[in-house]
Order: structure tokens, then sequence, then C-alpha cells
């Protein structure tokens, strides 16, 4: 019983530089669909008004308006 806890032990070791990878790919996917979606707004607000619309950096860089 010992050795499998130790074996999982060492296997939940193992795995854990991958997994702060994957939640570090997660992340900036998550930043890539939600800068996508406000340039899709900003581009349709544009085209319905007939003006140049410019997007900035809100609260430090989590927002974009």
């Amino acid at each position: 019983m010992l050795l499998v806890l130790v074996l999982a032990a060492t296997l939940l070791l193992l795995a854990a530089p991958g997994m702060r990878s994957i939640m570090a790919v997660a992340r900036l996917d998550a930043a890539i669909a939600d800068f996508s979606g406000a340039l899709a707004l900003a581009r349709s607000e544009a085209i319905r008004r007939g003006v140049r619309v410019s997007l900035r950096n809100l609260e430090g860089g989590r927002n974009w308006g």
C-alpha cells in the first residue's frame, strides 16, 4: 500500500510541470479569444457608425474597450 502511495506521489510530481504549461496555453488561448472578440466588435461598430474606431487596453491588460 505504501509503495502505491509513493508511486502515485512520484507520478503527480512528474506531471506537475506539464500541467503548468497546459494551463499557460489555456490562459493564452482565452486572452486571444477575448482580444479577437473585442476586435470584431470594434470592426462592426466602425462599419455601423461609418467612423474610425480604436481599441485600448483597460484595467492593466485584462480588458479591451
